[in-house]
């Protein structure tokens, strides 16, 4: 593949003309390794669950994310990089957590 072919960000690289932060659902039967997900990708995962519910608490919204990435058992690391990434949105006003419920910002959820 030459250079021109593929775009690097940080330690990820893609084929040009893919979209990297489009959630990829995968077969029941596959887990994906979740530190070679692209950050976009967890990012929108997690928006478009909570844009899609009526009120998620923390771990409800881990508890969805793992069933679309293919996690089959909840442990501390998969809870951690989660909360990583649910905090950064938080940061980034993206999301509010209130009361122990998670919605978008001035959203619906």
């Amino acid at each position: 593949i030459s250079d021109e072919q593929y775009v690097r960000d940080r330690m990820f690289v893609y084929l040009k003309g893919i979209d990297p932060n489009k959630v990829k659902k995968v077969s029941n039967d596959y887990k994906r390794n979740l530190e070679y997900i692209y950050p976009g990708e967890i990012r929108n995962c997690l928006l478009t669950i909570l844009e899609n519910s009526i009120g998620l608490t923390r771990e409800g919204l881990i508890r969805e994310a793992m069933i679309i990435f293919g996690q089959k058992s909840k442990s501390s690391r998969v809870t951690d990089f989660f909360d990583v990434h649910i905090n950064r949105l938080i940061t980034d006003n993206e999301i509010t957590e209130i009361d122990g419920m998670l919605s978008i910002k001035g959203g619906k959820s």
